[in-house]
């Protein structure tokens, strides 16, 4: 159990590096992620509900020198795939900030961009089985071995009827969460309530 506490916690460190103020801090930790990502170490349904991470890989943008550009856009691509994420992407001002973003980025990122926000209009649905075997939890059984979970009962199924009144299920009313973009130069900024 304290492994995966422990996990969260580097995690949540490598989220925080991302807004550094050193650039050489800021792409390290990018770099960390994304070869956790491509090593199988953590996978897409660990960073999908990290608020903090999404918060992060927009404000990006915001640094004088924001180098890498289509590597944040291409895992923001990547993690907006996931209905949660693109969820929480449009709860905090991403349509909107993207749609300012646009224009001050390489003509050549423009289908990234564009891919992102057809991703957080449509919400696609991923299939778990598409997850990679080491990303599903499989319980153990009382004699060391896994057991594969087939089925789950009705009342442990979710719907996207039951999810109508949330986006991600943690919004909180009366809590302060990121103020949409500067209306001229396109930057994200977090309320510091």
């Amino acid at each position: 159990m304290s492994t995966l506490s422990s996990r969260d916690s580097n995690l949540r460190q490598l989220f925080s590096k991302l807004g550094h103020g050193l650039e050489e801090i800021r792409v390290r930790s990018l770099q960390n992620i994304l070869s956790k990502l491509e090593h199988s170490l953590v996978c897409d349904a660990d960073l999908v509900q990290e608020k903090h991470l999404h918060i992060r890989l927009l404000e990006w943008f915001n640094f004088s020198s924001c180098p890498h550009q289509e590597l944040v856009l291409g895992l923001i691509l990547r993690l907006s795939q996931h209905p949660s994420a693109a969820a929480i992407y449009v709860d905090i001002g991403a349509v909107e900030f993207l749609n300012q973003l646009r224009p001050n980025v390489e003509p050549i990122l423009h289908k990234t961009v564009d891919a992102i926000l057809r991703n957080l209009f449509h919400q696609p649905a991923i299939d778990s089985l598409q997850h990679q075997q080491e990303c599903v939890y499989q319980p153990h059984n009382s004699s060391g071995g896994t057991q594969s979970i087939t089925h789950l009962p009705n009342e442990l199924t979710y719907s996207t009827e039951q999810a109508s009144g949330f986006s991600d299920g943690l919004y909180y009313p009366g809590k302060s969460y990121p103020s949409p973009p500067d209306q001229k130069k396109g930057i994200f900024c977090q309320d510091s309530h």
